[in-house]
């Protein structure tokens, strides 16, 4: 990914996902107002799923053949386009970021211990109907970043992330994706700090400068 050809392949990669948005034509929800960013509000909602809804949300995954990061997409896909259908009928042109962590994917592996963000993202389309199977539309986002994981575009995306954030930053008021999904796993953290004691923990990324996009920011502690 470095020099010259890595240069060429990050800039095609980035030309291939430009295309495939323009060809897919997602829909977004609608700003409630459009704002300068530094002014806006993300709206972040915290909830917490208890250790036997956790347990059998992964096993209904693995009896439909499907993955929790997928199951997740096609959960906010399925809420963004009951809140869009009002103003479309039919099928519903929906686009979904899955971010993917590249630390194993590197020989040799890049350990937690070392700070730096490595991770790149997959952008799956779909047709949405509100009435489709669940897990039908599960499948599909697997099958999608099944195909995005075994392709060079998750390297060379990093390559080109300054070009993609100018991008963003200069059309402030347009929607990437329809929604996004980043599952950052099992988390291990302590719970006991002697006089203290954690309860919960939760994080969110920066989110306003992906304005109009529905996001979920998933993490698993240790019951």
């Amino acid at each position: 990914m470095q020099g010259k050809l890595g240069a060429i392949k990050g800039f095609l990669s980035l030309l291939r996902l430009k295309l495939k948005l323009m060809k897919h034509s997602a829909l977004s929800m609608n700003f409630e107002e459009c704002v300068p960013i530094e002014q806006r509000l993300c709206g972040v909602v915290n909830r917490k799923l208890s250790k036997d809804v956790t347990t059998m949300l992964v096993t209904a995954c693995r009896k439909e053949k499907t993955t929790v990061q997928s199951a997740l997409c096609a959960a906010l896909m399925f809420a963004a386009a009951k809140i869009i259908r009002s103003e479309y009928e039919g099928n519903l042109r929906i686009s979904c970021r899955s971010y993917v962590d590249l630390r194993k994917r590197f020989k040799p592996e890049v350990n937690r211990e070392n700070l730096g963000v490595l991770a790149s993202s997959i952008t799956s389309f779909h047709n949405v109907d509100i009435n489709m199977p669940f897990w039908d539309l599960a499948r599909d986002v697997r099958q999608q970043l099944e195909i995005g994981l075994k392709s060079e575009d998750i390297f060379s995306i990093i390559v080109m992330t300054r070009k993609i954030y100018e991008s963003l930053l200069s059309r402030p008021n347009e929607a990437p994706v329809t929604v996004s999904v980043t599952n950052v796993g099992r988390v291990e953290i302590t719970d006991d700090y002697g006089l203290f004691k954690l309860e919960e923990i939760s994080f969110v990324p920066a989110q306003a400068v992906f304005g109009g996009v529905f996001t979920a920011a998933v993490t698993t502690f240790p019951a």
